[in-house]
């Protein structure tokens, strides 16, 4: 890796790799033993039994699919809740609860209608599944290129502890070390269909 890359170069490598990982996902058939596979490791875990308020999301285009896991937090009197784009630039976090309908956004991405009494701040959260394409063993994060999860959770840059944010993905997205822009916000966690890995404080940031 280059110790000091330029912002092109950065996006380039980035635009590369996105490719070829959304191809390897989008060619996958079945993903329901693995998930079901990640969602008994993430469930077995401290950091998900301690949590009380849980941050999913909604599965498209081959992405590891939390439902087995929310549904087992649900079941278990987690309060659950969903991303909700609300500009270029920024989403929220609502409640969900089993039952309820979900309407497609801009993107046709399904999330729970606005209701800005069911609002969590996400420092609030206590535990969020984050989508992603692909990760390193320092839980640095490839995601799609829009930065949501990044800006809603940029705080974490001051070491904040809260909430634990667990990648939640396929073994085979684990890529080789990931070059870093000063934005990118880096995982605590990942759970696969092989099992949880927890990632050591602190991650050498490229800038």
């Amino acid at each position: 890796m280059s110790s000091n890359p330029s912002s092109s170069h950065l996006e380039r490598a980035r635009h590369v790799l996105r490719r070829e990982l959304l191809a390897r996902r989008n060619a996958m058939s079945d993903g329901e033993a693995q998930a079901a596979a990640a969602a008994r490791h993430l469930a077995a875990s401290p950091a998900f039994r301690s949590a009380a308020r849980l941050a999913g999301y909604v599965a498209l285009g081959g992405e590891l699919d939390p439902a087995p896991l929310i549904e087992i937090a649900c079941a278990a009197g987690k309060a659950v809740y969903l991303p909700r784009v609300l500009d270029a630039q920024h989403m929220e976090f609502t409640r969900w609860r089993p039952g309820e309908r979900l309407h497609e956004n801009r993107f046709g991405i399904p999330e729970p209608a606005s209701d800005p009494t069911q609002v969590l701040a996400p420092e609030m959260l206590d535990l969020v599944l984050v989508p992603l394409l692909g990760f390193d063993s320092r839980g640095n994060r490839l995601g799609f290129g829009a930065g949501y999860y990044d800006r809603a959770f940029a705080f974490k840059q001051a070491k904040s502890t809260r909430p634990l944010l667990c990648g939640y993905a396929y073994a085979w997205q684990e890529t080789p070390l990931l070059e870093t822009a000063d934005w990118d916000v880096a995982l605590d966690a990942v759970a696969t269909e092989q099992g949880m890995t927890h990632f050591a404080q602190g991650r050498h940031i490229l800038s």
